[in-house]
This record gives structure tokens, C-alpha cells and sequence, in this order.
């Protein structure tokens, strides 16, 4: 019951947290300006933007797929599009934009019964996600550097880039593998023994080569989209800045609001969006626009993952699984 209430007082203080921020930014801007911005809109350019949201979202789905293939995980398609999509639409009332990861991870975790392989598997997703996104931000900052006067970019950029680095020296290397496993090993415990058999299934990916180029390929594309779906409703707005800019500063916002401090990014990720893009030459009014359109779009789908979630409860059905083995 305690831990129940933790848990409805921290989601209740992150809704609160989103929306103090929205209005402190809505109270900073003319809402007659707000509003003839939006109905400056053109339609074409914004639903182009969106239909390119939608596919990094398709591409998304399809990169999960491939990493379940490749931890030998037997499934039908409606099954992991159920799942997938449960976890698209709890992002929508969950901490940052990682919370409906675990909703991805329980939900298929009880149609296959194979909780290690699929924890491995969304984690492994992610961390794709994440390397997707170092490269972007890499290449981007080679090209445009000199436009970032901003130090907490670099910041951002070097704390992120480390933290990825260590982590797959950490899970990847041969040498920690067998020192990390046999230290798990020898500990005779329950919990010690489940956390081998993930470190196992994680492992086991890296003998994957193909999969993990195909992974990579995706990601990069993933993580191209979106910076591509921003410059787009810019454009829509009739606004116009170095295009570099978006591909520099939507990773970093991306990286920001993995903090669980708001509901789905949500306020977080309107306020990171003023405060980086007016440096860029985009008024603030027009950056709170292309953001909250942005969450729109994210609103949007989730919606749509909550439909379709809704619409296999009773009709997805679990192929029969084969052993896993590494």
C-alpha cells in the first residue's frame, strides 16, 4: 500500500511539474501573438511532418522485431504490435519517455512467459535508440559546432556520450563479461541468478553482426526523422533557421527528458525547446508552438497505440515459443 502511494504521489507531482512549466511559458508569450501563429499553419507541410513522425515510429516497431528475432524469441506480429503499442500509449501517463517501456516489457512478458528475453529486448531496443542518437549528435556537432555558443550543450552532449560509451564497455566486453558473471555466479541468490541470465541474453546479442547493423542503420534513420519532423513544422510556421540547428538541438532535448521529472517529456520538453532554439535565432513563441505541436503529434499516436492495444486484447494469441539458449 505504501509503495502504491509513492507511486500515485510521484506521478501526481510530474503532472504537476508539466503543467507549472507550460504555464510559466504561456505567461511569457502573447496569447493573441500564440494564436495567430497557429492559424498561420499550412496544413501540407505540417501533415508531411507527421506522416514522417509516424514512420519513425513504424521503424521503431520494426527494429524491435529484428532484436527479438535475434535473441530467438518466436512470436506472431499482432501479438508484439500489441504490445508495442501498449507501451506507445502508457508513455502518455508515465514518467519520461521511458515509462511505457515497462508496460512493453509486462505486457509481453505475459503472452510469451519469457520475461528475461524480453526484458533484454526492450532494453537492447533502447540502447540502439541511444547510439542512434550519439551518432546524430556526433555528426551534427562536426557541421555545426561553430553555431552552438551554448555550453551546456557540449555538456549535455560529453555527460551522454560517456555514460553510452561505459555502458557498452560495461555490457559488451569480453573480458568484464566473464569477470561480472562469474562474480554473479558465485552468488547464490535468486535475484543475482536472474540478473546473469539478462546479462547473458544481452551478451549474446553481440554475436549478432547482422542484426546489430540492420539495428544501427534503423536507428540512425529513427533518429534523423525526428529532428526532420521539427524542421518541418518550423517551415509550416513560415519560419526558417539553419536546418543544422534541429539535428544538434532535438537529440540533446531528447536526452533531457529520458529524466523522469515530467509526464511523457511533457513541459520539460517545451521549456528545453525555448530556452535552446531562441539562442538560435527562433522566437519563443514560435519555439513553443513547433514543440507543442511536436507533443501533439506524440499525443496522436499514442492515441492510435492505445486503439490498437485496445482492439487485440482478445485477439492476439502467442505463437509457441522455442527454448532460448545461449
Amino acid at each position: 500500500m505504501d509503495i502504491f502511494k509513492r507511486d500515485i504521489t510521484g506521478i501526481v507531482l510530474r503532472v504537476l511539474v508539466s503543467i507549472s512549466i507550460l504555464i510559466f511559458l504561456f505567461l511569457r508569450i502573447e496569447i493573441k501573438d500564440f494564436l495567430k501563429i497557429v492559424g498561420s499553419l499550412k496544413v501540407g507541410l505540417l501533415f508531411l511532418a507527421f506522416l514522417f513522425f509516424l514512420i519513425s515510429h513504424i521503424l521503431w516497431f520494426w527494429r524491435w522485431r529484428i532484436i527479438l528475432k535475434a535473441l530467438n524469441v518466436d512470436f506472431n506480429f499482432h501479438t508484439v504490435l500489441s504490445s508495442f503499442a501498449a507501451g506507445l500509449f502508457f508513455n502518455l501517463v508515465l514518467p519520461s519517455t521511458l515509462g511505457g517501456d515497462f508496460l512493453r516489457i509486462t505486457d509481453f512478458s505475459q503472452k510469451t512467459k519469457r520475461p528475461k528475453e524480453i526484458i533484454s529486448s526492450v532494453f537492447l531496443d533502447r540502447l540502439s535508440g541511444y547510439v542512434g542518437l550519439e551518432l546524430v549528435l556526433i555528426i551534427s556537432l562536426i557541421f555545426g559546432y561553430h553555431l552552438v555558443n551554448d555550453k551546456n550543450v557540449f555538456l549535455v552532449v560529453s555527460i551522454f556520450s560517456f555514460t553510452l560509451i561505459f555502458l557498452l564497455f560495461l555490457l559488451f566486453n569480453s573480458f568484464l563479461y566473464s569477470k561480472i558473471n562469474r562474480f554473479l555466479h558465485l552468488k547464490k541468490n535468486k535475484f543475482f541468478s536472474y540478473i546473469s541470465a539478462l546479462y547473458d541474453c544481452v551478451y549474446y546479442f553481440k554475436r549478432k553482426k547482422g542484426m546489430i547493423l540492420k539495428n544501427l542503420f534503423l536507428s540512425l534513420a529513427i533518429q534523423l526523422l525526428i529532428p526532420l519532423v521539427y524542421f518541418i513544422i518550423a517551415l509550416a510556421l513560415g519560419k526558417t533557421i539553419n536546418w543544422i540547428y534541429f539535428f544538434i538541438f532535438i537529440p540533446v532535448i531528447s536526452v533531457i527528458i529520458i529524466l523522469p521529472l515530467s509526464i511523457g517529456g511533457l513541459g520539460l520538453r517545451e521549456m528545453a525547446m525555448v530556452y535552446f532554439f531562441s539562442q538560435a535565432g527562433l522566437p519563443k513563441d514560435i519555439s513553443l508552438v513547433v514543440s507543442l505541436i511536436g507533443s501533439v503529434f506524440l499525443l496522436i499516436v499514442s492515441c492510435l497505440g492505445g486503439i490498437i492495444y485496445a482492439s487485440m486484447l482478445h485477439t492476439g494469441r502467442i505463437q509457441h515459443n522455442q527454448k532460448f539458449r545461449i
